[in-house]
């Protein structure tokens, strides 16, 4: 096994959400430290595999959260209350430098597109109305009918489809899969493997995520192995996981990144 392509990041607190921006070749993370009360992101160069910068100046310490990021912006969303885990608000972030451009403490993020940003004011499902928010500068552009909206959102998917991200496939016990991906996993590791695998494959190298119990304990690890079947990494995601998780790693720009044990957030090198 090869350590020599893997860069890894740790933050003050536990990672909670990792986005790419492809545009800026950054991945932008939120971490929370729950001691402190106290959540913030950072950038990481994908390039340079160094941090671009860290810590956002926001008034709300603890309440914000990461939404989405975006040909060059982040936006990040505060919560109806302390009591309700409903998204509101927008504040949008330059992800190249960190610094805030934007705040709009009404509306709601309903995504984000080449027009502009999809906007919410009330989430009741009868009295929903939308508006187009300006990038630069959120302020309303018009607010759009409940047809206008449907295309919008259609919009909004499509966008997300042209990305260069490559997310795993997930395969359950009840896949035909299964079966062939524990085979595999045995012959290479020696492990019995349960539950599920997310799954990928980029030129000649195969990347599993699965699941083996460990003295009766369920545990996350991921294999990188070659076509030849030559383990290039093998890594613990998780030693005492919840239950079975989803997009535990994806790939971009020749590389698998993965989140360890939710203090580790790792750039392995393909």
């Amino acid at each position: 096994m090869s350590t020599q392509n893997l860069t890894s990041f740790s933050f003050d607190g536990l990672i909670w959400k990792v986005i790419p921006d492809e545009v800026n070749h950054l991945l932008v993370v939120e971490y929370r430290n729950s001691d402190k009360h106290h959540a913030d992101f950072s950038a990481i160069d994908l390039k340079k595999k160094k941090i671009k910068w860290q810590g956002i100046k926001k008034n709300e310490p603890w309440w914000v959260g990461l939404e989405a990021v975006k040909d060059g912006y982040i936006y990040l969303h505060g919560f109806k209350d302390i009591q309700n885990p409903e998204h509101r608000g927008i504040i949008s972030v330059s992800s190249d430098s960190g610094k805030v451009m934007w705040e709009e403490k009404v509306l709601s993020f309903g995504g984000v597109f080449s027009e502009g940003i999809l906007a919410l004011q009330n989430e009741e499902e009868e009295n929903k109305v939308y508006f187009l928010l300006d990038l630069k500068t959120g302020k309303q552009k018009k607010e759009y009918s409940d047809v206008e909206v449907l295309k919008k959102l259609n919009q909004v998917f499509r966008e997300k489809q042209k990305s260069n991200i490559q997310n795993a496939l997930h395969f359950t016990q009840e896949s035909e899969y299964f079966p062939k991906l524990s085979e595999y996993v045995h012959e290479v590791t020696g492990e019995k493997t349960s539950l599920a695998f997310d799954y990928a494959e980029y030129k000649n190298f195969i990347i599993i995520s699965y699941y083996i119990y460990s003295d009766n304990k369920l545990q996350n690890l991921l294999l990188i192995a070659n076509e030849e079947g030559e383990v290039l990494l093998k890594e613990i995601l998780d030693k005492s996981p919840k239950g079975v998780g989803m997009d535990t790693f994806f790939l971009l720009e020749n590389a698998v990144i993965f989140v360890k044990e939710k203090k580790e957030l790792i750039i392995y090198e393909l």
